[in-house]
């Protein structure tokens, strides 16, 4: 299966070295399943879709939008009423930093909880976004480099509203030990899950013991530290059997399986499947 990525290189040929471009939705904006090196910010003022991200399925309705992050796999149809406006960025503009140190509280499973947020119970924060994109498409006409600061400055503002609006999904105002460790523990496990499944690798990087680690997991994952290793686990290997066109073999090494065998045992035991039927069912659930 071929999956498409885009770059925003490419997207933005006419204007080379521009970190952001903005277009309407029309009947023409439903997309194959593919990925992007940039981000997207996709606004839905009327009608609505589904959009399918990271094996994800979220139904859109106006009024809403996805934040969609690089190297996420997404799919997105809409209806014939749609109307809303999609704006692209790189990291240059997205306040990864600020999140990281200053707000990491809204950075637990952020992706996740960002990456579709509805607006039904927040349209006077939803209005000031649509004010916010008429400033962008108005500015873009005639662009000088004050204009294309003000941009960059109005879509940080754009991804904060949407953090706003989805942050009684997080542990705002949170700042204790324990959310510290979680939020240590969650970093390592994407560094780490390849070569290191062991919930005592992850006790003794954090000089905790496994209770307390499965204690810290539950209280603000809902489910133990071992999980949410498989959990990762899982997800890489679905996003393989989409991308890369490689053997079982060579999946089980670069999983840090011992042998094709080991592979296919954690597939039985964790989907119930042989590893044809899940790929199967993974392409199948974006080609439907």
């Amino acid at each position: 299966m071929k999956v498409q990525t885009n770059t925003l290189k490419e997207y933005i040929k006419e204007n080379k070295g521009e970190h952001f471009a903005i277009e309407t939705i029309g009947l023409n904006t439903d997309t194959a399943l593919h990925r992007d090196d940039f981000y997207q910010i996709i606004i839905l003022r009327e009608g609505s879709g589904v959009h399918l991200i990271d094996f994800e399925q979220y139904e859109m309705t106006a009024p809403c939008a996805c934040l969609v992050f690089p190297q996420q796999i997404h799919k997105m149809t809409l209806s014939e009423d749609a109307k809303g406006e999609i704006i692209i960025f790189d990291d240059t503009i997205f306040c990864s930093a600020i999140l990281a140190n200053e707000l990491k509280e809204y950075n637990v499973d952020l992706q996740k909880r960002i990456n579709f947020v509805n607006f039904k119970e927040s349209l006077s924060s939803f209005n000031d976004i649509h004010s916010v994109v008429r400033e962008i498409e108005s500015m873009q006409i005639e662009l000088n480099e004050i204009r294309k600061m003000q941009i960059k400055f109005f879509i940080k503002i754009i991804i904060f509203k949407i953090l706003d609006a989805a942050s009684n999904h997080a542990f705002v105002g949170v700042k204790s030990r324990d959310f510290d460790i979680y939020m240590e523990f969650r970093r390592l496990v994407d560094a780490e899950f390849t070569q290191n499944r062991k919930v005592e690798f992850y006790c003794e990087k954090l000089n905790i013991s496994a209770k307390k680690l499965n204690s810290v997991c539950k209280q603000y994952a809902g489910n133990t530290a071992l999980y949410i290793i498989h959990m990762r686990l899982s997800t890489e290997i679905k996003k393989i059997f989409v991308f890369d066109d490689i053997s079982l073999k060579e999946i089980a090494y670069r999983l840090g399986f011992d042998s094709q065998s080991a592979l296919n045992k954690y597939i039985a035991s964790k989907f119930g499947q042989t590893p044809s039927e899940l790929k199967r069912e993974v392409l199948n659930s974006f080609e439907s």
